[in-house]
C-alpha cells in the first residue's frame, strides 16, 4: 500500500492547527502570552485551511468530493 501523502499532510496540519488553537485557548484562560494570541490564531487558521485543501486533494476528483458532501451517510463521510 502506497503512502497517502495528502492524508499525511492533512494529519500534520490538523495537529498543528489544533495544537496552536489549544495553546491560545489555555493562554487566554491563564492570562499570559497575550502577544502570541493573534499569531497563534492566524497560524491555526492557515494550518486548518491548508489541511482541508490537502484532505480534498486526497479525493482526487471534484465529483467524488461533491458525492460525499451530498451523501453524508456514506462510509467515507462518516470516517
Amino acid at each position: 500500500m502506497d503512502v497517502q501523502w495528502p492524508l499525511l499532510i492533512f494529519g500534520l496540519l490538523a495537529g498543528l492547527g489544533m495544537g496552536c488553537l489549544g495553546f491560545v485557548s489555555i493562554s487566554a484562560l491563564v492570562g499570559k502570552y497575550e502577544s502570541l494570541r493573534v499569531t497563534g490564531l492566524v497560524i491555526a487558521l492557515i494550518a486548518l485551511c491548508l489541511g482541508g485543501v490537502a484532505s480534498a486533494l486526497h479525493m482526487g476528483n471534484p465529483g467524488r468530493i461533491l458525492f460525499i458532501l451530498g451523501n453524508l451517510r456514506s462510509g467515507i463521510a462518516q470516517e
